[in-house]
């Protein structure tokens, strides 16, 4: 390119200490970070208050769990919904069965029923399906073994929970 004329100089490697000093004053510069808000327990109460959401949940109890497994089975039998419902509306029915069922006596029980469905479908979803399912196969495979003696229904339900727990059927 013979013909074209390039005014700007080549860019050089830039060396810090040339710069000149910026004039701004250090009164003028803001802090990066706040100053964290006072820590203890009446601070903490005072966030739970103030705040839409509160702190995490509690934890699911076996109560809860067997709850909310009696009031899925009893949601998935119900014969005035039918069969031909949105699976929101199914969440919904089984979600307000278990907020309903939730007795009165069980440590912070307005925290348990405040529980979103997406909360409560989570806990059926990720933990309970999965223990049942596991379960099964654990009843399966103690049916399978064909052992002797004529075992009740209840030897072979105590033997699937042994091979559960990991132990010998």
């Amino acid at each position: 390119m013979a013909g074209s004329t390039n005014n700007t100089p080549p860019s050089a490697p830039l060396d810090v200490p040339t710069y000149e000093r910026a004039l701004v004053a250090d009164d003028e510069i803001l802090p990066i970070r706040q100053t964290p808000p006072p820590q203890g327990p009446d601070a903490a109460l005072a966030a739970v208050n103030s705040s839409p959401r509160g702190v995490r949940g509690v934890s699911w109890s076996q109560d809860e769990r067997e709850i909310l497994c009696t009031v899925y089975v009893e949601a998935t039998l119900n014969a005035e919904v039918g069969i031909d419902q949105r699976l929101e509306t199914f969440k919904e029915d089984y979600s307000s069965r278990f907020r309903a069922r939730l007795p009165d006596d069980m440590p912070r029980v307005e925290r348990r029923r405040s529980r979103s469905t997406s909360a409560i479908h989570k806990e059926l979803s990720y933990n309970i399906f999965l223990t049942v399912d596991r379960f099964k196969n654990c009843y399966v495979a103690v049916v399978r073994y064909k052992l002797t003696g004529n075992p009740t229904p209840a030897d072979v339900c105590n033997a699937a929970l042994a091979k559960y727990h990991g132990m010998s059927p």
